[in-house]
């Protein structure tokens, strides 16, 4: 046969129009024509925490082949690359990267409006209690965990910021 239809658009299509199959993990070729997959996959990421999945290796809820019941294999990384619109897929892969970062050991984002740059600070000698942004130079008090990544309190301890707030 050269045309298939699509479980989700019901559309007779032809065979270019679908993806071999829908993730690398999948042992059925795809049902599903790409312009939907791309649907389904804006769709999934707009519905989970902040655009994450388990595609990009953790957090969130994971995209899964839309060809259900029986499949349920997660879309990796590299399936959401192929797959996806450019412009979902840039946004995704932004967010994981983020997330990503944002799990390492004594990893900070800055809280400067507009900056969205971060960094590892290092506690003790070398980092203290002030995050310095490499980015845009902005003072975030790391000191003390009642109020961590605050303004820069000059002149003043953590304990007697917190007294005053």
């Amino acid at each position: 046969a050269s045309t298939r239809s699509c479980t989700i658009c019901t559309c007779a299509l032809p065979l270019s129009d679908f993806p071999p199959r829908p993730t690398a993990r999948c042992a059925h070729p795809s049902s599903t024509c790409r312009p939907c997959l791309q649907t389904w996959i804006a769709t999934a990421l707009s519905r989970t925490a902040v655009g994450a999945s388990d595609a990009g290796g953790g957090g969130g809820a994971a995209i899964r082949c839309p060809e259900a019941p029986g499949c349920g294999a997660k879309l990796g990384h590299a399936d959401l690359a192929l797959h996806a619109a450019p412009e979902v897929f840039a946004r995704y892969d932004a967010w994981a990267a983020r997330a990503a970062l944002g799990r390492e050991p004594g990893f900070r984002w800055c809280r400067a409006a507009g900056c969205g740059s971060g960094q590892i600070h290092e506690e003790g000698a070398r980092g203290g209690a002030i995050f310095r942004c490499v980015a845009c130079g902005s003072r975030f008090c790391a000191g003390d965990p009642r109020h961590d990544m605050v303004a820069w309190h000059e002149g003043e301890t953590c304990g007697g910021y917190e007294a005053r707030m």
